[in-house]
């Protein structure tokens, strides 16, 4: 845009100053640039991608399940997107995995993680499951479990002998449950 259809007043001496002023750096510039890289905030970040490399040493059937990786007090944390995958590397790999990390000090270096002392893995309180109290329901019998058994197969015989006490169950259940009521 030129200053004149900014309204502005500024008359630049050479046309290259005028240039400087309303060039602006693209994004991928800006964050390439020496003076960013160290600054505190992208070290962090820094660290934060070599964590993320870390995910490299797990077996492919947990790193689909893998939801993040960082480092808290020389301890590295991999966040799990459910319980059963974070025992299963608690159990089974984090030993190995600390184990090859202090023997190739080269890749310890390269991935941030020479001062490391354990790997633990967790599931996050989000994907925790929550368990619903579900209450109890009425079941209406039309039989009172009193019925004879006429069969001749051990294992029908077995079946129903089975059936009848559900019966008798159910009918108990909705005694309790009428006794609670009042």
């Amino acid at each position: 845009m030129l200053p004149q259809a900014l309204n502005i007043n500024i008359m630049p001496t050479t046309m290259a100053s005028f240039a400087n002023i309303f060039i602006m750096k693209s994004i991928k510039e800006i964050l390439s640039s020496d003076r960013l890289k160290h600054s505190e905030a992208f070290k962090k970040n820094g660290i934060q991608k070599s964590c993320a490399k870390f995910k490299l040493l797990l077996p492919m059937h947990l790193q689909s399940r893998v939801l993040f990786v960082f480092v808290r007090n020389d301890i590295v944390k991999i966040a799990f997107d459910s319980t059963s995958a974070s025992s299963e590397y608690n159990k089974f790999y984090a030993k190995d995995n600390l184990d090859f990390i202090k023997d190739n000090l080269e890749l310890a270096k390269t991935l941030g993680l020479e001062s490391i002392i354990k790997c633990e893995a967790y599931t996050p309180k989000d994907y925790l499951l929550s368990y619903v109290k579900i209450p109890k329901v009425r079941i209406y019998e039309r039989s009172k479990g009193n019925f004879p058994i006429i069969l001749k197969d051990e294992k029908l015989c077995a079946l129903m002998e089975r059936y009848k006490e559900l019966v008798k169950h159910n009918l108990r259940h909705n005694e309790d449950l009428d006794r609670k009521d009042f």
